[in-house]
């Protein structure tokens, strides 16, 4: 697709089709969650001190069973529908996902404002839009688990099952598949099943911790991160080829930004679960702040830099999208990403200036960098 294509299939009406696909991606995702077996994992503190939250971690079974019966429903196998469904419904499964946005965005709020507690209320501000937006419950329960983290599942799974449709239109139309194809196929599915391999970071990431739950992260979840993250794979359903070097160095970008993200999220949670345990074989380094559970690590990864993990995230944002290197809007996401990672590490210096006072100051003068060390 151009980009007047994916405009125009953007702004397509709802149909019966994309709306049966994305009720059947939601429900077989609280399906899977009720029904999947699955350690439970105890959840980050919260800043509102209230009961820490119990996960259950079958994200990756469940995202890997998607797949297969996507597969095995398809006309590869008992011919149920075409695996070209999803693609061949684009621009009306993208508006479907946005109006559905809008009405959980809308029940939630609804719920809070004449249903739930008092308590478990948490408003930003006195104008309505500002909370709709931002959301006014913290960690919501539905249907007896908590839907922020929850709803990270139907996004990541809908874009997989996305890239498997577009694969299956480049085979029906031209019966073979590109190199570009292949790269973008592999390094999405790497990206995904690394993320519920490690659900348990995702438990304590910003958005799960500090953020409401309204609009800006529901359509994050279930728009953003399956259309926006599989945007590439559009412009490669038309074969394309790359040069050796090129497919070397898009190698390189993602090994390197995997190391740098991982390794740093990974030390960041074991000393979250384990203060104690060692770092790169010596004692954690930290600046004492007197509360437990609050020390801030400047050991490994996070001397170099108060947000390396930021850092590594684009890079594999932009390994995502180097398969479509003449398409400017194929680095959409990579580009959103820096610019939101940005603004998140602004505001998450002010709320840790806030929290730590003058232990962040001496955090920041032993840690002065924010992404790249001796750069920014």
């Amino acid at each position: 697709m151009d980009l007047l294509q994916v405009v125009s299939a953007g702004i397509s009406a709802p149909t019966f089709q994309s709306v049966n696909i994305l009720a059947a991606v939601l429900s077989y995702c609280v399906i899977s969650t009720l029904a999947i077996p699955g350690p439970y994992f105890l959840g980050a503190p919260l800043k509102d001190n209230r009961p820490r939250v119990t996960y259950v971690l079958n994200g990756l079974r469940a995202h890997i069973l998607a797949m297969i019966l996507y597969i095995v429903g398809s006309d590869y196998c008992l011919n149920l529908y075409k695996a070209t469904i999803i693609y061949d419904n684009y621009g009306p499964l993208l508006t479907t996902t946005v109006l559905w946005a809008f009405l959980f965005s809308a029940f939630l709020y609804l719920r809070a404002k004449f249903v739930i507690p008092k308590v478990d209320q948490n408003y930003q501000s006195d104008n309505f839009l500002v909370n709709f937006w931002c959301g006014v419950e913290l960690n919501p329960h539905v249907l007896g688990f908590e839907v922020k983290c929850w709803s990270y599942r139907p996004g990541f799974i809908l874009m997989s099952l996305i890239n498997i449709s577009v694969l299956a239109k480049q085979l029906e139309l031209y019966h073979s598949v590109s190199t570009p194809m292949i790269m973008f196929q592999a390094i999405s599915l790497f990206y995904v099943v690394d993320a519920f391999y490690f659900e348990t970071g995702l438990v304590y990431m910003f958005d799960i911790i500090e953020e409401n739950f309204g609009l800006m992260l529901i359509f994050g979840d279930y728009t953003w991160i399956p259309f926006v993250f599989s945007l590439q794979s559009l412009y490669l359903v038309k074969p394309t080829t790359v040069s050796t070097p090129y497919i070397i160095l898009n190698v390189i970008v993602l090994l390197v930004g995997y190391w740098i993200f991982r390794g740093s999220n990974y030390q960041k949670l074991q000393f979250r679960l384990n203060p104690n345990k060692p770092i790169n074989g010596k004692a954690p380094e930290v600046i004492k702040t007197g509360r437990p559970g609050r020390d801030l690590l400047i050991s490994g990864w996070w001397g170099r830099a108060r947000k390396i993990n930021y850092t590594g995230d684009i890079l594999i944002a932009i390994a995502m999208s180097m398969p479509c290197p003449l398409y400017v809007l194929a680095y959409l996401y990579p580009i959103y990403l820096t610019i939101l990672l940005f603004n998140r590490a602004q505001r998450d210096d002010h709320r840790c200036r806030e929290k730590h006072q003058q232990y962040w100051t001496e955090y920041c003068k032993r840690v002065p960098y924010i992404l790249v060390p001796g750069v920014y």
